[in-house]
């Protein structure tokens, strides 16, 4: 009898665990375009090399996604350990100031020079989200 109780003790926490990670996930992963009011999201990829850092500069630069205005896009060198990053800026009514020296503005802008020549890059990506 003993062992069905703790059986069900262990089934009912995991099942407890599951349920938090299902909502905690959830509210990470829920889409900015399904905000009611636009607002300004910085997202980051961490830790690529050169090459790859050019491509994914690149392809952000020629083709945003959905929904999406850029108002920045800068390279710089990562932190280890950091892969992908995202954050709330604030509300979308006023562009926010040059947040690096060398960020550029897509398509208006060429990426500089030195964008994407660390080790290690980071690409940072500042845009307006949602309707």
């Amino acid at each position: 009898m003993t062992d069905r109780a703790d059986l069900a003790f262990v089934i009912r926490w995991a099942a407890a665990g599951l349920v938090v990670s299902v909502a905690a996930t959830a509210l990470v992963l829920i889409p900015q375009a399904l905000r009611s009011e636009p607002v300004i999201v910085e997202r980051a990829l961490h830790n690529m090399d050169g090459r790859t850092c050019e491509r994914v500069l690149q392809a952000i630069s020629d083709q945003p996604r959905a929904g999406e205005r850029i108002l920045w896009l800068w390279a710089e060198e990562s932190t280890p350990g950091l892969y992908a990053t995202a954050s709330r800026v604030g509300p979308a009514g006023e562009a926010p100031a040059l947040p690096r020296p060398y960020a550029f503005q897509p398509p208006a802008q060429a990426a500089p020079p030195q964008a994407c020549s660390y080790p290690n890059n980071s690409l940072h990506v500042l845009a307006v989200e949602g309707r």
